[in-house]
């Protein structure tokens, strides 16, 4: 479902889910944030796919390392603060 958590792309949009749809209740909100090495940027947008996950979509300004939370009614999930290598470019 996407590897963009643990590997990344520069000047592209990476993506992976997030699955929700074992919670019962629904907790809360999903909030997503994403930090670049110094001054870079990642456009981010989260996608509801209505059926309990999530699409995350991240475009990395530059390459770096960058920092990925995400958080379910503030509470980190499994494995966030996710850690992801963004490079120029993907090796297959």
């Amino acid at each position: 479902m996407g590897r963009g958590y643990e590997l990344g792309k520069a000047f592209t949009y990476n993506q992976f889910v997030v699955d929700c749809s074992m919670l019962q209740p629904p907790l809360g909100n999903l909030k997503v944030h994403v930090k670049g090495p110094e001054r870079a940027a990642a456009n981010l947008s989260i996608i509801d796919n209505e059926n309990g996950t999530f699409m995350i979509q991240y475009k990395p300004t530059s390459p770096g390392t960058y920092i990925i939370n995400v958080k379910i009614a503030d509470t980190d999930i499994p494995g966030s603060p996710f850690q992801v290598r963004v490079t120029e470019f993907l090796s297959s």
